[in-house]
């Protein structure tokens, strides 16, 4: 997730944040990690409130300075004017300087609690990092300063925050239920530096075909088509030209239906031939290695998709475009909403007037299959991503399954129905400063308040119309 002026070093940070687990990182002292009833009293390690100028609000290495150095009161009012104005402002590593800048303030210690359920309901997060993060939460304010988290500026990889993916799980005879997300392994650690001379600007083209050459080979051919730089080791110019038309129209769409942000850079896409090519392309482009089940991923630090596409059928592609440029002005998109937009998309028909619109798909019968298995919507929006996504000893196939399947089919409702656009209006005007309740009452109050009825009773219109779909 790229700051303006800052390249791609505040995701970077993110990365090795949850990476590290926070527990080691961010220990405060003396208080025991494992005993949050040492808190202290309620006033104990706090600062009154301040404010200090920087020369750019919106440049966060300056940010981060002032919370290295424990100027919390300082740097709070900056990261919340960050937060809410700089482009991928919105991400976990933000909402943490702040829970814990928010908790080591006098007067500002809700707050800090408020921002770390917020972490906690709304970023894809490791368990360490999830039980570091309740440990923190349980003991704001904290009995001592912070111990700053120290992370390198010259080296990263990324967690699973950074990088969203397709993959199958073959768990009936009958076929392949596609999950999403394993965590990937960091192989090699990519300078910020090197990550952010990958984004290029439109009028770049030849130097970032060039630069694409060099990343993944020679014998690869690589093409221009609009806002996308396109490489196949296998594919006609033709083909290649094609899937870049299509994914355009969706780029527009995206823009005018749903006031997304334009990318302000090319976005790259790696066309692979089957999975032993998709996982060679992510580990010498991303150094990652990648489930053998992935089917394709996107990766937003240097703007860039793979995925498996043998022809020309690019839904996969369409699927990881909008996790690509949702997460400009939306980094704390619900996975529900993430999950089931992206999904929408990726088996969708052109209308003659320009619009996209999903169409039914390979997840219906999913849902039919496991209904009895579904979450009531009020639980479908109210879920973090623990329910969409699991390291790899919590893996709950069908529920992850149905999971998908009714977050992908209540997108399809809601656009149906008219009211797509206002439900990603209103999730995306949330501001988690000025949360009250937690983030899941919240979560079924906007919804509710976007239809302009109880959860409850969308939840019955909800199973009438998918009950009424042709089989």
């Amino acid at each position: 997730m790229p700051a303006a002026n800052a390249g791609p070093r505040r995701a970077v940070l993110a990365h090795l944040l949850l990476a590290c687990g926070l527990t080691a990182c961010a220990a405060d002292s003396p208080a025991p990690a494992n005993d949050p009833g040492e808190a202290g009293p309620a006033t104990s390690g706090v600062v009154p409130v301040s404010t200090t100028a920087v020369a750019d609000p919106l440049e966060f290495t300056t940010l981060y300075q002032l919370w290295t150095e424990q100027r919390y009161a300082e740097a709070l009012p900056l990261l919340k004017h960050y937060r809410a104005n700089a482009p991928y402002g919105r991400n976990e590593l933000v909402d943490y300087l702040i829970a814990t800048s928010a908790c080591r303030v006098a007067g500002q210690e809700a707050l800090g609690r408020q921002m770390y359920a917020w972490i906690l309901d709304r970023y894809s997060l490791e368990q360490a990092s999830r039980d570091s993060i309740m440990v923190e939460l349980q003991r704001c304010p904290p009995a001592a300063q912070l111990v700053p988290i120290h992370l390198a500026l010259d080296g990263a990889g990324p967690a699973t925050s950074s990088t969203r993916g397709k993959m199958f799980y073959d768990i009936t005879r009958g076929g392949e239920l596609p999950m999403q997300n394993e965590p990937v392994k960091v192989l090699r650690a990519i300078p910020p530096a090197e990550l952010s001379s990958r984004l290029l600007a439109p009028d770049r083209a030849s130097e970032a075909a060039a630069m694409v050459h060099r990343l993944v080979g020679e014998d690869y051919q690589v093409v221009v088509e609009g806002p996308f730089v396109l490489a196949s080791g296998g594919h006609p110019e033709a083909a290649m030209r094609e899937i870049g038309r299509g994914l355009t129209q969706y780029l527009e769409f995206f823009v005018r239906a749903y006031d997304i942000p334009r990318p302000p850079h090319l976005v790259t896409v790696y066309l692979a031939a089957g999975g032993e090519e998709l996982r060679r392309i992510a580990e010498r482009v991303h150094g990652i290695g990648i489930s053998s089940m992935s089917i394709g991923y996107s990766f937003r630090d240097d703007l860039s998709m793979v995925g498996i596409i043998p022809g020309t059928t690019y839904g996969t592609l369409a699927h990881e475009l909008f996790h690509l440029m949702v997460r400009r002005d939306f980094g704390d998109v619900p996975p529900w909403l993430d999950e089931g937009m992206a999904a929408l998309f990726e088996v969708s028909r052109a209308q003659p007037d320009g619009s996209i619109r999903g169409i039914p798909n390979w997840r219906g019968p999913v849902l039919r299959q496991f209904w009895d298995q579904r979450p009531a919507l009020a639980e479908l929006v109210s879920a973090d991503w623990r329910a969409f996504e699991a390291e790899q000893q919590d893996w709950d196939p069908v529920r992850q399954a149905v999971n998908h399947a009714t977050a992908r089919y209540l997108v399809l409702y809601l656009q149906d129905t008219g009211r797509l656009h206002e439900v990603l209006t209103a999730f995306r005007s949330r501001d988690a400063l000025a949360v009250r309740g937690t983030p899941a009452e919240d979560a079924v109050l906007t919804l509710e308040r976007a239809v302009g009825k109880p959860v409850a009773e969308l939840d019955g219109e909800f199973a009438a119309w998918f009950q009424a779909l042709p089989r």
